[in-house]
């Protein structure tokens, strides 16, 4: 899947060319990835604007971004949208008006728009530079220069809530056995 200059980015498997696409400037990235629709291999293709998708049989599909993009990370289902982000160099603590860095984006249907990857079980949302990603387990690796550590976020489909009618159920209260 390498790019070049000019544009041009070629799908091959071995020496098999599945597809060729040019472009109007350089890709920012590209990798191979599975989506929930269509459930198959597919070619995701990051542009300073978008992430475009491309299907084994020929689908293509485009999502706009609401900021520019660094880096693109496969998952087992999906790809994560590493925002742009300027970090004081390592070392350096950061300046205290700084803005906080954006955070990572999940696109787990090709149809879908990214959404914010929620981590507010551990604190907000999920940020920091991505160093490496391990999709057969959906998991990153990532530096939080705000924390001045490493992270390792397991990226997973939250469970679905409760309906709001719904009163949650309490365990019916077992009385203790007789003392003998």
């Amino acid at each position: 899947m390498p790019s070049n200059a000019t544009g041009q980015l070629r799908w091959r498997a071995g020496q098999t060319l599945l597809r060729q696409h040019t472009f109007s400037s350089a890709p920012l990235a590209a990798t191979a990835c599975t989506f929930e629709q269509p459930d198959s291999s597919c070619l995701a293709v990051l542009e300073t604007d978008r992430v475009t998708i491309y299907a084994q049989d020929g689908t293509v599909h485009s999502v706009a971004l609401s900021r520019r993009p660094r880096a693109l990370w496969p998952l087992r289902r999906g790809v994560v949208i590493e925002p742009e982000y300027s970090s004081p160099p390592p070392g350096m603590a950061p300046p205290t008006t700084a803005a906080e860095p954006p955070p990572l984006l999940l696109l787990e249907r090709a149809l879908d728009e990214p959404q914010v990857i929620d981590a507010s079980a551990v604190g907000g949302a999920a940020t920091g530079t991505i160093l490496l990603s391990d999709s057969a387990r959906s998991q990153l690796l990532a530096y939080d220069a705000s924390r001045r550590r490493h992270v390792l976020w397991a990226v997973e489909r939250a469970a679905a809530p409760l309906p709001l009618a719904t009163p949650p159920t309490t365990p019916s209260r077992v009385p203790p056995p007789p003392m003998a």
